[in-house]
């Protein structure tokens, strides 16, 4: 990183400036997935699983979870990857 010393600037240069900055970041680095935390009903919807298929699947720790109390939810980004992930270590199947 370069050291910048600004001695005078406008307040429009200055809002110029930080945008230029904002977008240049905004568009260098790839986007991470935001979390979208869902319960197990909504989950089965979502991959067209049975409700066994997706406990059978949290025994085997094939998809993540965490429980709050007695309710499990799930980070639908991160069940999606961790699929994807097993299924590329399988020979690329989907």
């Amino acid at each position: 990183m370069q050291a910048v010393t600004i001695t005078q600037i406008t307040p429009p240069e200055l809002e110029t400036l930080i945008e230029n900055s904002l977008n240049k970041i905004l568009n260098s680095k790839p986007q991470q997935s935001i979390n979208e935390i869902i319960d197990r009903e909504e989950l089965c919807k979502r991959l067209a699983l049975s409700e066994p298929t997706i406990i059978r699947y949290q025994k085997k720790k094939k998809i993540p979870f965490f429980t709050i109390g007695n309710s499990v939810r799930y980070n639908y980004p991160a069940v999606i990857e961790a699929l994807e992930s097993k299924a590329n270590k399988k020979g690329g199947r989907s």
